[in-house]
Protein backbone atom coordinates (compact mmCIF):
# COMPACT_ATOMS: atom_id res chain seq x y z
CA UNK A 1 0.00 0.00 0.00
CA UNK A 2 2.86 2.44 0.81
CA UNK A 3 4.32 1.99 -2.68
CA UNK A 4 0.92 2.77 -4.21
CA UNK A 5 0.74 5.99 -2.16
CA UNK A 6 4.25 7.01 -3.29
CA UNK A 7 3.33 6.36 -6.93
CA UNK A 8 0.20 8.52 -6.57
CA UNK A 9 2.21 11.35 -4.98
CA UNK A 10 4.73 11.19 -7.83
CA UNK A 11 2.05 11.15 -10.53
CA UNK A 12 0.09 14.11 -9.18
CA UNK A 13 2.93 16.29 -7.84
CA UNK A 14 5.87 15.59 -10.14
CA UNK A 15 7.26 17.98 -12.73
CA UNK A 16 8.62 16.50 -15.93
CA UNK A 17 11.93 17.72 -17.32
CA UNK A 18 11.87 17.73 -21.09
CA UNK A 19 14.09 18.77 -23.94
CA UNK A 20 12.87 21.69 -26.01
CA UNK A 21 15.78 23.15 -27.94
CA UNK A 22 15.18 21.18 -31.11
CA UNK A 23 15.31 23.88 -33.77
CA UNK A 24 12.27 25.86 -32.65
CA UNK A 25 10.06 22.85 -31.89
CA UNK A 26 10.56 21.20 -35.26
CA UNK A 27 10.95 17.99 -33.26
CA UNK A 28 8.71 16.85 -30.44
CA UNK A 29 9.49 17.28 -26.75
CA UNK A 30 11.11 14.33 -25.05
CA UNK A 31 10.80 13.79 -21.31
CA UNK A 32 14.06 12.75 -19.70
CA UNK A 33 13.39 13.10 -15.96
CA UNK A 34 10.75 13.61 -13.32
CA UNK A 35 11.39 15.81 -10.30
CA UNK A 36 9.51 16.19 -7.04
CA UNK A 37 9.69 19.74 -5.72
CA UNK A 38 7.81 19.87 -2.39
CA UNK A 39 7.16 23.65 -2.36
CA UNK A 40 6.02 23.63 -5.99
CA UNK A 41 3.46 20.93 -5.20
CA UNK A 42 1.43 23.57 -3.33
CA UNK A 43 0.89 25.78 -6.40
CA UNK A 44 -2.67 25.56 -7.66
CA UNK A 45 -3.91 25.22 -11.22
CA UNK A 46 -5.71 27.70 -13.42
CA UNK A 47 -6.50 27.49 -17.12
CA UNK A 48 -5.44 31.15 -17.16
CA UNK A 49 -2.15 30.87 -15.28
CA UNK A 50 -0.29 33.94 -14.11
CA UNK A 51 3.02 32.06 -13.82
CA UNK A 52 5.19 30.04 -16.09
CA UNK A 53 7.90 27.62 -15.14
CA UNK A 54 11.21 26.57 -16.58
CA UNK A 55 14.10 24.33 -15.70
CA UNK A 56 17.59 25.74 -15.52
CA UNK A 57 19.85 23.93 -17.97
CA UNK A 58 23.23 25.23 -16.73
CA UNK A 59 24.71 26.57 -13.50
CA UNK A 60 24.75 30.33 -12.95
CA UNK A 61 25.28 32.68 -10.04
CA UNK A 62 21.58 32.56 -9.09
CA UNK A 63 20.61 29.00 -10.00
CA UNK A 64 21.91 25.48 -10.21
CA UNK A 65 21.36 23.14 -13.15
CA UNK A 66 17.95 21.43 -12.97
CA UNK A 67 16.45 23.99 -10.57
CA UNK A 68 12.76 24.57 -11.19
CA UNK A 69 12.10 28.31 -11.52
CA UNK A 70 8.69 29.98 -11.60
CA UNK A 71 8.19 33.42 -13.10
CA UNK A 72 5.29 35.82 -13.44
CA UNK A 73 3.82 35.80 -16.94
CA UNK A 74 2.65 39.37 -16.34
CA UNK A 75 2.53 41.87 -13.49
CA UNK A 76 0.70 40.26 -10.57
CA UNK A 77 -0.89 42.34 -7.81
CA UNK A 78 0.29 41.91 -4.24
CA UNK A 79 -1.54 39.13 -2.31
CA UNK A 80 -3.04 37.67 -5.49
CA UNK A 81 -2.82 33.88 -5.67
CA UNK A 82 -0.26 32.50 -8.10
CA UNK A 83 -1.28 29.75 -10.55
CA UNK A 84 0.31 27.48 -13.12
CA UNK A 85 -1.39 25.29 -15.68
CA UNK A 86 -1.11 21.59 -14.88
CA UNK A 87 -1.87 20.43 -18.40
CA UNK A 88 -0.60 21.25 -21.86
CA UNK A 89 -3.17 23.07 -23.94
CA UNK A 90 -3.53 23.91 -27.60
CA UNK A 91 -2.15 27.43 -27.23
CA UNK A 92 -1.83 27.79 -31.00
CA UNK A 93 -5.64 27.97 -31.29
CA UNK A 94 -5.47 31.34 -29.51
CA UNK A 95 -2.82 32.72 -31.85
CA UNK A 96 -4.97 32.64 -34.95
CA UNK A 97 -6.41 36.01 -35.90
CA UNK A 98 -9.77 34.76 -37.09
CA UNK A 99 -12.43 33.85 -34.59
CA UNK A 100 -13.59 31.01 -36.84
CA UNK A 101 -12.15 28.38 -34.51
CA UNK A 102 -14.35 29.15 -31.46
CA UNK A 103 -15.79 25.61 -31.42
CA UNK A 104 -12.31 24.12 -31.59
CA UNK A 105 -11.17 26.29 -28.66
CA UNK A 106 -14.22 25.29 -26.61
CA UNK A 107 -13.69 21.59 -27.43
CA UNK A 108 -10.03 21.91 -26.47
CA UNK A 109 -11.06 23.41 -23.13
CA UNK A 110 -13.53 20.57 -22.53
CA UNK A 111 -10.78 18.01 -23.22
CA UNK A 112 -8.43 19.89 -20.86
CA UNK A 113 -11.03 19.85 -18.11
CA UNK A 114 -11.45 16.10 -18.59
CA UNK A 115 -7.68 15.61 -18.44
CA UNK A 116 -7.55 17.52 -15.15
CA UNK A 117 -10.31 15.31 -13.78
CA UNK A 118 -8.65 12.09 -14.98
CA UNK A 119 -5.06 12.92 -13.99
CA UNK A 120 -5.37 15.35 -11.07
CA UNK A 121 -8.78 14.35 -9.67
CA UNK A 122 -10.57 17.70 -9.59
CA UNK A 123 -13.07 19.73 -11.61
CA UNK A 124 -11.64 23.06 -12.72
CA UNK A 125 -13.90 26.03 -12.02
CA UNK A 126 -11.53 28.86 -12.91
CA UNK A 127 -13.00 31.92 -14.61
CA UNK A 128 -11.83 30.78 -18.04
CA UNK A 129 -13.53 27.39 -17.66
CA UNK A 130 -16.74 29.00 -16.46
CA UNK A 131 -16.79 31.50 -19.35
CA UNK A 132 -15.80 29.04 -22.06
CA UNK A 133 -18.36 26.49 -20.83
CA UNK A 134 -20.91 29.20 -21.73
CA UNK A 135 -19.29 29.67 -25.15
CA UNK A 136 -17.55 32.95 -24.23
CA UNK A 137 -13.84 33.17 -25.12
CA UNK A 138 -11.36 34.74 -22.72
CA UNK A 139 -9.93 37.56 -24.86
CA UNK A 140 -7.46 38.69 -22.18
CA UNK A 141 -6.01 35.17 -22.23
CA UNK A 142 -5.79 35.29 -26.02
CA UNK A 143 -3.85 38.57 -25.82
CA UNK A 144 -1.48 37.18 -23.20
CA UNK A 145 -0.72 34.14 -25.37
CA UNK A 146 0.07 36.41 -28.32
CA UNK A 147 2.44 38.49 -26.18
CA UNK A 148 4.37 35.45 -24.94
CA UNK A 149 4.79 33.72 -28.32
CA UNK A 150 8.19 34.10 -30.01
CA UNK A 151 8.13 36.61 -32.88
CA UNK A 152 10.67 34.75 -35.02
CA UNK A 153 9.11 33.35 -38.17
CA UNK A 154 8.20 29.64 -37.90
CA UNK A 155 9.39 29.41 -34.28
CA UNK A 156 6.81 27.99 -31.88
CA UNK A 157 8.77 28.83 -28.74
CA UNK A 158 7.68 30.86 -25.73
CA UNK A 159 9.28 33.90 -24.19
CA UNK A 160 10.82 33.38 -20.76
CA UNK A 161 12.88 35.71 -18.54
CA UNK A 162 16.58 36.15 -19.12
CA UNK A 163 18.02 36.50 -15.63
CA UNK A 164 21.28 37.97 -16.86
CA UNK A 165 19.96 40.68 -19.19
CA UNK A 166 16.54 41.56 -17.71
CA UNK A 167 14.85 40.84 -21.02
CA UNK A 168 12.78 38.01 -22.37
CA UNK A 169 14.20 35.37 -24.68
CA UNK A 170 12.72 32.48 -26.60
CA UNK A 171 13.25 29.17 -24.84
CA UNK A 172 13.30 27.35 -28.19
CA UNK A 173 15.42 29.50 -30.55
CA UNK A 174 17.20 31.59 -27.86
CA UNK A 175 16.39 34.88 -29.66
CA UNK A 176 16.47 37.86 -27.27
CA UNK A 177 13.23 39.85 -27.41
Amino acid sequence: MKIYILICIKEVNGFFHSTFRFDCYSQSLQVFALGLYPSAAFINHSCTPNMGRMFIDKNSTEFQRDDLVFFAAYSVKKNKELFISYVKRKWDLYLQNQMTNVDEIINSQIMGKQQLKDEYFFNCDCIRCVNESKGELDKSFMNLIKELQCTKSKCQGWLIPSFEKHHMYCEACQMLQ
